[in-house]
């Protein structure tokens, strides 16, 4: 199995695994949206607000077909260090994934500084929902032009 599959199915697993114990990870949720982070409570409500304004955005601009069906999964961790054996390259900060368990965006910290890339990430996912296949450039390049 290929790096960065097994790392995927790793963050994956870490993600479905919090449970009460883990006293630093929390996890929130509104609608569409599954936030599960190591950064703090503040953090937390501030990254879920911001995917939700840009899904509110997007379902402004673009109507249904920039709905999703399933929930999306977040997690955010609290650091790169944190975040470190679980990127998908050495120089990731974030990704996008989809699997048959649903869509997952993971960071590898969350705040203001990071609402650029989460945007990126959000675009593939849209991108993917709705059913284009753009070549790489093109999506790279929409998902760029969105995040700023």
């Amino acid at each position: 199995m290929p790096r960065k599959w097994r790392v995927l199915c790793a963050t994956l697993v870490t993600a479905a695994s919090l449970t009460a114990a883990d006293a630093h990870w929390i996890r929130l949720q509104a609608p569409g949206f599954d936030l599960s982070t190591s950064a703090g409570a503040r953090n937390a409500r501030d990254t879920l607000g911001e995917f939700e304004q840009v899904h509110a955005f997007f379902l402004q601009a673009f109507g249904a077909s920039a709905a999703t069906a399933d929930t999306v999964h977040l997690v955010v961790f609290n650091s790169q260090k944190e975040f470190e054996p679980y990127r998908i390259n050495e120089y990731a900060i974030a990704y996008y994934h989809q699997t048959s368990n649903g869509d997952y965006i993971v960071l590898s910290h969350g705040g203001a500084d990071t609402f650029p890339i989460a945007v990126h990430e959000y675009v593939h996912l849209l991108v993917r929902h709705a059913g284009f296949k753009f070549p790489p450039w093109l999506n790279e390049g929409l998902a760029e032009f969105y995040s700023t």
